[in-house]
């Protein structure tokens, strides 16, 4: 458990290196993107000395280095200390399971956020994305395969828009293709609450309980990583991270906009599920009195007829009506005219 793996690190001086997500299998690579209005160039990097080589080129224009993979302690940490990155700032990104946060440190910018995906189970897996923004030069780090910001780089490789001119945009567009990807998340978490909605005019509504409890606990999930983007959009709203030019601000403060939107969305989806939580229990509840109502009835109508045959159950010689040949079919008689007559009156009643 994630837990667990933070728990290693208690005790340890700050600045402490250590990866405590569960994927052991991605190797550390880095792909480097050279570009600016007029070219574009793309280098797969797999080791120090290649990243060395590559700096002994004369490049020009913008840079961007996506880190995946967190296996290769000593690489990273070389290659951190390229960039002058704080140890404590690399022992943020090494821990994916930080709180979603921004903050300016100088001339830099750093920021962690969390993108969701829906599993095939309805199950939240959440992704922690680290983004550090220096000068010319944007740094994103992934600790897994998903190759999503590919087509952030396509975008890069065809455009000739704002991504090729700003490297504050380009900080943008990661940012705005994590939150872009919370509507998908929230519209396949709505699809499902329909789902189970649905199967409370059906006979499956019993065996709901455990789907309802599971969905409370997957839109907790998501709300913990989407409303600290709300904080880190808000500092960004309100000029606290002075490094954006005003041309990119109008575009983060749009993204802004659908963070609060997506906050609406997911409280909506909270209030829902808390409502089928409360429509269940209450179905839960009334089959329930309706089975004590018929338990209740049968049980009525029979301790008469209990009763009448344990009179004429008991053994004495000397009983009313005991030696007459219609005695026993006059007893049955008895017990059929009072069960019906209980009956009529509980229906009378409305009792059943």
């Amino acid at each position: 458990m994630p837990s667990r793996r933070i728990s290693r690190k208690a005790g340890k001086p700050p600045g402490t290196i250590e990866y405590t997500g569960e994927n052991t299998t991605t190797k550390t690579g880095i792909i480097a993107l050279n570009f600016d209005s007029g070219h574009f160039e793309k280098v797969v990097i797999g080791s120090f000395t290649e990243l060395e080589d590559y700096f002994r080129e004369n490049r020009h224009g913008l840079t961007w280095f996506r880190v995946i993979g967190f296996n290769e302690k000593d690489f990273l940490t070389l290659f951190a200390a390229k960039f002058k990155i704080h140890e404590l700032t690399l022992e943020d990104i090494m821990n994916v399971y930080q709180r979603p946060k921004i903050e300016e440190t100088g001339d830099a910018v750093f920021c962690e956020i969390n993108r969701l995906k829906i599993t095939g189970s309805n199950n939240c897996k959440s992704e922690q994305v680290s983004l550090f923004m220096r000068g010319d030069t944007l740094i994103t780090f992934q600790d897994f395969d998903d190759d999503f910001l590919s087509i952030i780089e396509s975008r890069i490789e065809s455009g000739k828009n704002l991504i090729r001119k700003r490297i504050d945009f380009l900080f943008y567009a990661v940012i705005d293709l994590v939150v872009d990807e919370y509507y998908v998340a929230l519209e396949q978490l709505n699809d499902h609450i329909e789902n189970i909605e649905a199967m409370f005019f059906s006979d499956d509504v019993s065996d709901n309980f455990k789907v309802l409890q599971s969905l409370r606990s997957e839109l907790s999930k998501v709300r913990q990583s989407i409303w600290p983007v709300r904080d880190i959009m808000n500092k960004i709203h309100k000029k606290e991270i002075t490094l954006f030019t005003k041309e990119t601000l109008i575009y983060l403060n749009d993204t802004y906009d659908h963070v609060n939107q997506i906050i609406e969305i997911l409280e909506n989806l909270r209030e829902s599920t808390l409502s089928l939580i409360d429509v269940y229990m209450s179905y839960t509840s009334n089959r329930l009195n309706d089975i004590m109502k018929v338990l209740t009835v049968i049980s009525t109508i029979f301790m008469p007829l209990t009763f009448i045959a344990g009179v004429y159950g008991m053994n004495f010689h000397y009983m009313p009506e005991i030696k007459q040949v219609w005695g026993y079919p006059a007893a049955l008689l008895l017990m059929i005219v009072v069960a019906l007559g209980f009956l009529k009156y509980f229906r009378k009643k409305k009792w059943f």
